[in-house]
Parts: structure tokens; C-alpha cells; sequence
């Protein structure tokens, strides 16, 4: 199977610092997803034109294994991890 990649834009919320997003996602988000058997290589792109806004984009071995191992460390291992993203910011994937 070949590698997959999936990305997805996190928004800051009303009232939230920028500064403060990026470092959750730096600091919390990224770690945990590194942290993640299967997961390859995780990276952030801010955006120049909205402030507040980031593209995350993550590299896994393959499809399967991304969305096995998303759900469960989302849900299971890292489920505070996920309800904290949601104070800070939003994301939004198609």
C-alpha cells in the first residue's frame, strides 16, 4: 500500500488568542499524533492571509491505518486531547 495523506483547517475561536492555538496544536496536538503507530510525519501551515487559521496536514503509512489508529486515539487515548482542541479552535475537513 502506498503512504496517505489527509489535511484539514483548524480556525481559532471568538476570543481566543492565534498564539494560543498554534501552541496547543504545537505542543499537545502534534505530540500526540507523533506519538501514534503509524503516523509518519505531522506538519503546520499557517496561514498569511487569516489570522487564526492553520493547516494541518499528516502523513500516515496508509489509509487503514490512519483511520484505525485516528479513531482510537482520538476516542480512547487522547480523547482530552481532542475536547480541548475544541475550546481553542475548529476544524474543518472535506
Amino acid at each position: 500500500m502506498s503512504k496517505y495523506g489527509t489535511f484539514y483547517v483548524v480556525t481559532v475561536n471568538p476570543g481566543v488568542r492565534p498564539g494560543r492555538l498554534k501552541k496547543f496544536l504545537l505542543t499537545e496536538w502534534f505530540i500526540a499524533l507523533q506519538s501514534t503507530s503509524g503516523c509518519l510525519d505531522v506538519e503546520l501551515w499557517e496561514s498569511q492571509r487569516s489570522r487564526g487559521r492553520y493547516l494541518v496536514c499528516e502523513l500516515w503509512e496508509n489509509k487503514d491505518i490512519s483511520l484505525q489508529n485516528s479513531e482510537k486515539l482520538w476516542n480512547e487515548e487522547k480523547k482530552d486531547v481532542f475536547e480541548t482542541l475544541n475550546l481553542y479552535g475548529t476544524i474543518k475537513s472535506d
